[in-house]
Parts: structure tokens; C-alpha cells; sequence
């Protein structure tokens, strides 16, 4: 074994190894920016009812009359049910991801006799497998995030609808 194979599986691994570490903090950003996207959904639906007020509530009968008093109201709850589900998504996330890997696996290796260069490049070719999967994760969840985002903007034009009728 040459010592320029094992400098060239050093920095394999150190570069798979990178990815992985840059792929947790990826996703721990896009949790925090969940948690800011449901304060703003909360803090939009905040505002605007309190621009109402119980009384806007009350004599509201919607722009269809009689026939949906309410459509708008339920337009809106959906809206900002659906904003906070996808932020959940975002922050309680179900799929697994994998950012450390295994010192038993290397231990019982290095035990069976593998050397160093074997050992690196078994863990660089782990490391780009966990990559390639957390990837999919994170991309569904940047996704979420997205919706979350806009359906937490969307509520604004039913609230102005809202305070409109509300008023008239």
C-alpha cells in the first residue's frame, strides 16, 4: 500500500465525511426556518383577527350571502391548518437520516484484518450511500418547508376579503 492511496482515501473520506456534517446543519436550518414559518402563520392569523375583532366575526356573511356565509372563513382555516401540518412535517420529521457512522463497524473490521487504506474507503463509500439517501430527505423536506410557506402567505388575501365584507 502506497502512502499516496492512503493520503487519496484520507481525503475521500474527508470529503464524504464534510457532506454528511454540511447535510445535518442543512437540515437542522430548514427545522429552524419551520419553527419561524408557524410563528408567522400564527402571528398573520394574530393580526388580521384582531383587525376583526369578535364583532367582524359575528356580523361576517361572506361575498356569496346567504348561500356561503362562511366559505371564505373555511378557505382560511385550511389554509392555516394546512401551513402549520406542513411546518410540522418540517420539524418532526418521520423519514430516518443517518449523519454518524459506526465505530463497532470499524472496530470489527479493523479486527478481521483490514488495513488502514481497505478501512477509509469503505467509510467513504458508506459515507456517499448515507448522502444519497439523507439527499432525499432533505429535499422532501425543503419541499414542506415551501408549502408551509406559502399557504402561510395565502391566508392574506381571505383575510382582506374578510375585513372587507366585514365592514360593509
Amino acid at each position: 500500500m502506497s502512502d499516496s492511496s492512503l493520503d487519496l482515501a484520507k481525503i475521500t473520506f474527508d470529503m464524504a465525511r464534510a457532506q454528511l456534517l454540511s447535510q445535518k446543519d442543512d437540515l437542522r436550518n430548514l427545522r429552524n426556518q419551520a419553527s419561524f414559518g408557524a410563528a408567522i402563520t400564527g402571528l398573520i392569523a394574530t393580526v388580521f383577527a384582531t383587525l376583526l375583532g369578535s364583532e367582524g366575526f359575528r356580523d361576517f356573511r361572506g361575498l356569496a350571502g346567504d348561500v356561503a356565509p362562511i366559505a371564505e372563513i373555511w378557505i382560511l382555516l385550511a389554509l392555516f391548518a394546512s401551513s402549520l401540518f406542513f411546518s410540522i412535517l418540517v420539524i418532526v420529521s418521520w423519514s430516518s437520516v443517518t449523519f454518524e457512522q459506526s465505530a463497532d463497524w470499524v472496530i470489527q473490521h479493523a479486527n478481521e484484518g483490514r488495513s488502514d487504506l481497505e478501512l477509509l474507503q469503505a467509510l467513504a463509500k458508506e459515507a456517499e450511500v448515507f448522502a444519497d439517501q439523507n439527499e432525499v430527505v432533505i429535499l422532501a423536506t425543503m419541499n414542506h418547508l415551501w408549502w408551509s410557506l406559502v399557504l402561510s402567505w395565502a391566508q392574506i388575501p381571505f383575510w382582506v376579503l374578510i375585513l372587507m365584507e366585514s365592514r360593509v
